[in-house]
């Protein structure tokens, strides 16, 4: 018995290794990780949706009355004073979910390629973004799919990780 104390020991400390290997050690810096927006210039402008915040918390969005040229980086700062003013709709996701979305959202390549197709027009775009901050220090949005016009299917393995995730976590629609 004396003698497979050590291989115990070794047998704990490697499983204790494992386990905190695991477990993420990292805090979701973003105060919005996910986004998912419905963009048309059809017939007058659209754009809508909802995000969610770092609590997996959801927030609805109507940005159509905004200038329909503004920029990314603009739109998400609308979204920001949302966050700030109003209550939630519901929680969507637990904090475990965010932390694995928000894990999976920091190894996406943002300059990967998409593999994309028209399927039709004037249907508009349904678009799933990520939140990320850049080099820049700010927080830019951070395209993982989307369909509509067109269909833009990332490359990026972690991007499509994060696809499924929430395709299958908030009912994401894929076509």
């Amino acid at each position: 018995m004396k003698k497979l104390a050590p291989v115990f020991m070794i047998i704990m400390l490697f499983c204790t290794a494992c386990s905190e290997y695991e477990k993420p050690s990292f805090e979701i810096k973003e105060d919005i990780v996910l986004v998912e927006m419905y963009t048309n210039y059809a017939s007058g402008y659209v754009c809508n949706g909802r995000f969610f915040d770092k609590y997996g918390n959801a927030y609805l969005f109507d940005l159509s009355e905004k200038d329909k040229f503004q920029s990314l980086d603009a739109m998400l700062s609308e979204m920001y004073k949302i966050l700030k003013t109003n209550k939630s709709t519901e929680k969507i996701f637990s904090k475990s979910e965010m932390i694995y979305a928000y894990s999976l959202l920091q190894k996406v390549d943002e300059n990967a390629d998409f593999e994309s197709y028209g399927i039709g027009c004037d249907m508009g775009q349904h678009t799933l973004y990520g939140v990320r901050t850049g080099k820049d220090g700010k927080q830019h949005l951070i395209t993982i799919y989307s369909y509509g016009n067109m269909v833009n299917v990332p490359t990026d393995k972690s991007a499509n990780k994060l696809l499924d995730f929430c395709r299958k976590a908030m009912n994401f629609e894929i076509n």
